[in-house]
Parts: structure tokens; sequence; C-alpha cells
């Protein structure tokens, strides 16, 4: 089985996969317990394993790909990814045993995060040699037909991750889902009652807590990942658009690149966390680092807290404009295809999938953790359970946005606005305390200021690219408006460059009403 290190290699089977989930998506949102053999053609696809190993990159590429088939179908990679990382944890007998099962009969973890009631937590109770694990979790993406079970539970006061084979005696698996979209994920419910677990199936998965917030972010990766595939495939179902509604396709069309170029530097930062834990051997994918003598996964140098603030930063950006543009794109290509049954079936099921996986996490709190990292300097915590309580929270001081310009007209004006914008809300004689720590009494401003901060990084990702041109058409103007609002009355007497920079873009760009 080749390994995934580069984004290369995963994409013609990825592709081919996305357009063999692409025929029957219509008929698994009518009935998602269709047996159409989707999941079966995963496991012989050769993906489950390469996902060991696999760069950001390349985990991003693969399920953006497999979204624009089946974001249902795909999201169920969300648990492997995450979970298969945890074999580098384990044994060098468990690690090789499910390795194998995954390389040759293409086993997949389940996922089985959340537990039904926060109150009732699930428990590892000691039983001789090993332990017994009881309780119940809601949510369990992927845990139909799963081979394997990654189940986080408490052992006294200590959260560990039980790794059990999902045909256990004592694992029930429910088969009762609704939904209004995302149906083909089966996100059911699972029982765990009194279910024997080895010793040495049971791991610390956040010993090293620098190594377990790199894993948490390189598992997220598949969220704004789904989001993305999601609008470009509302894109290819519209095409026909481009040619009735060819400027409002062209702008919809930048905003999903935008998004699209957010995710590729949220998944190269997280990759550039280094060094992680080595992958697993067995062809899964070639380790990042050299295994021990003892066949034992290697672990070098934590990545920095810093290092992980920023790639934590960099996803939340990726995360907060994949969802909206998702919803969005989908929003306007209903007004597209008119009376287009068949096109209309296809957009009107990409919108429930978009809306039900962009509330998985509101996305005003990406934009919230973005804007207050810039108004305070604060990184988002680690959202595991596992690491929430085991550090400060890291603040670095705050970096309000500075000007520098580039010579691109309509970008430098948003650049510059934005900058002073900024300056205005830290200098706000309503604080008296002046100063940006004040900002966090001021929920709205914080909101605001990630919206436009979330953009302008994008905008950057795409400059870079040299493909900024249109959507800095598309967010300059709005930009520098919502500049001119956050600054509020202090822009009424000192706000002249924040007109003049309105007044540049206004005489120069033609957006077309978006976002």
């Amino acid at each position: 089985m080749p390994s995934v290190l580069s984004v290369s290699p995963v994409l013609p089977a990825a592709e081919r996969l996305a357009a063999h989930w692409r025929r029957g998506a219509l008929d698994r949102d009518r009935d998602p317990w269709v047996q159409d053999g989707a999941l079966e053609a995963l496991a012989a696809s050769g993906l489950l394993g390469a996902c060991a190993g696999a760069s950001g990159p390349a985990i991003a590429d693969l399920v953006r790909i497999l979204a624009t088939g089946d974001p249902g179908l795909a999201q169920q990679l969300h648990g492997h990814v995450g979970n298969v990382e945890l074999l580098a944890l384990a044994s060098p007998a468990v690690r090789e045993a499910i390795s194998d099962d995954i390389r040759d009969r293409g086993a997949r973890f389940g996922n089985l995060n959340r537990d039904a009631d926060p109150r009732r937590p699930t428990t590892l109770t000691p039983d001789g040699d090993g332990f017994r694990l009881t309780g119940a979790k809601s949510y369990c993406t992927g845990a139909v037909d799963a081979q394997w079970l990654a189940v986080p539970a408490l052992l006294g006061d200590e959260l560990r991750v039980a790794l059990v084979p999902a045909g256990a005696d004592g694992i029930e698996v429910g088969t009762r889902w609704e939904a209004f979209g995302q149906r083909a994920t089966r996100s059911v419910g699972v029982t765990l009652t009194d279910v024997a677990v080895p010793r040495d199936h049971v791991l610390d998965a956040w010993r090293d807590a620098p190594a377990a917030q790199a894993r948490e972010l390189r598992a997220q990766i598949p969220h704004p990942a789904l989001e993305v595939g999601i609008a470009e495939a509302v894109l290819a179902e519209s095409w026909p658009a481009h040619v009735r509604e060819s400027d409002a396709f062209a702008a919809v069309t930048a905003h999903v690149a935008a998004a699209r170029a957010l995710l590729d530097d949220a998944a190269a930062q997280i990759d550039a966390l280094a060094p992680r834990t080595a992958a697993p051997r067995n062809g899964l994918g070639a380790p990042r680092n050299d295994a021990d003598a003892s066949g034992e996964a290697a672990l070098t140098v934590a990545p920095s807290r810093l290092a992980l603030g920023e790639a934590s930063l960099a996803l939340f950006a990726a995360r907060a404009l994949s969802y909206r543009t998702s919803v969005r794109t989908a929003d306007a290509a209903t007004r597209w295809v008119g009376g287009d049954a068949r096109l209309a079936a296809r957009v009107e099921l990409h919108w429930r999938n978009a809306r039900t996986h962009s509330v998985h996490d509101p996305g005003r709190w990406a934009f919230h953790h973005v804007g207050r990292h810039v108004l305070t300097g604060a990184y988002p915590a680690p959202r595991s359970p596992g690491l929430k309580h085991r550090a400060d929270e890291l603040v670095a001081p705050p970096r309000l946005p500075s000007f520098v310009p580039t010579g691109h007209v309509v970008a430098d004006a948003a650049r510059a606005a934005l900058a002073e914008a900024a300056q205005f809300v830290a200098q706000r004689s309503a604080w008296p305390e002046a100063g940006v720590a004040r900002a966090v009494d001021e929920p709205h401003a914080i909101l605001r200021f990630g919206e436009l901060a979330v953009r302008l990084r994008a905008l950057d990702a795409l400059d870079a690219r040299g493909e900024g041109a249109r959507y800095a058409d598309e967010v300059a103007l709005r930009i520098v408006s919502d500049a001119l609002e956050i600054a509020g009355a202090s822009a009424l007497t000192r706000g002249r460059g924040l007109d003049e920079h309105w007044r540049t873009i206004a005489n120069i760009s033609n957006p077309i009403k978006f976002m």
C-alpha cells in the first residue's frame, strides 16, 4: 500500500471513490441504512491505512475530495484520522495487530468521543489483569460497521483511551439516526456494558500534553475540509449558473477559493508542528521520525506552546470561513438552479449537509477566537477534555493589525483600514483603561474583528498564491465598512483615513453581494 506523505498520491484514489459515492448520495440521504457497498469501497481503496503518516495537507485533500462525493461518508474519516494516530502510543504488539487489520482488511476506527450524559461519564474499572468499560456515548460517527472503537473513559480521575474491537461482548451499537442533513454519517448512540479491555489496550493519550494537542489539531483538519468539499461540490453541481449568473458565480468561486486557501494554510501549519509522534510502520505511511531500536514509536522534542497556539488560530480561521462559505454557497446555488429538478435535489442535499455540519461547532465562536487573539493576544485553549485543565491560558502581547503595502490598491486599502480600526478600538476614550484588554468586555467588537481578521488572513493567503485580486474586490469594501462601524464615534473625528480607504475601494472594485 503506498504511503501518503504529500498531496499528489492521494488524489487519484480519492477522486475515484468520490465519483463512486456521488452516484448513490441521494439514495443514502433517503435511506442511510441502504447497503450499497460505499463503505466497502472505502475499505478496499487503501485510503484508511494511508491516513497514518499522511501529511496534514494530504489529509485535508483526502477529506475535501471525498466530501464532494458524499460528505456524510467522508465525515466518518474524522474519527479514523484522529484515532489511528493513537497507535503510536500503543505497545508494539497492539500497534502491529491493529495496523495489520487496517492495512490488510480495511479496518476502520469509529468515533466515540462524546458521553451521552456528561454527568455520568464512561468509566474504566480494574478487573484482574485488565479493565471493564461501561458507559453510553452519543453522536458516534463511524461506529456503525467500524471494526475498532477508540473510547475515552475515566480511570479514577484520569482520562484514558480504550481500544476495543467493535464486535466485543457488551457493545451495543444503535440503529436509530434521524438528522436534517449529513444522514450518511449514521451518528448513532453506543452503549458499553462491562466490556473487557486488556491492560495493553488502554492508552494514556494525554500524558505528553504538547504532543496530545498536536494530535488534537491534526484530528480537526477534516472539519473545514468537509465544508470546503461541500462548497466545491455545489459549484460543480450548479455549473450551468456560470452562464446565467456569471458575475455572481465568479464572486462565489472567489469566496470558496479563500476558504480553500485558509484550509491549506492551516493544514500546513499543523503539519509543521515538529516533531509529532511517529506514525506506526507496517506500510500505513512512513513515519515522520525514526522508531527506536525496540520498535516503540519515538518521541522527540515537543512542539512549542506558541507554535501550537498559532496552528490552533489558523485552524479556527479555516473553520470559521469554511463553515460560513459552504452554507452561503449552497444558499446562492438554490437561487441559481431554478426549476431544474435534478440539480435542485442535489443542491438541496448539499445545503442540508452544509447546514448540519456547520453547527457541529458554532461558527461565531471560531470568529470570536480569532478576534480575541487580535485584540488581547490570547490563543484558543485546547478543546480535548484531557487537556483543558493542564495548562494556563497562553497569552502573547496583542498583535494589532499593521499596514504593510503590497502594491495591490484595493487589498492595501482594506489592510490599512483594519489596522486603523484596531488602533481606534485600542484607544477608545469610552474605555478608561485605554488598551485592548478592555475589549474583552465588548463581545460584539471581538466577533466583528474576528470576522474581518479571518477575511484578511484569507486575502493574504490568496495573495501569496497570486490569486487575491477577485477576493479583494469582494471583501475589501466590507472590511472598510465594518472597520468604520467598529471604530465608532472616534472615526467621525479621526477617521478621515478610513473614509478615504472606503472611497478608494468603492471607485475601483466591483463586488457582487454575497457575504
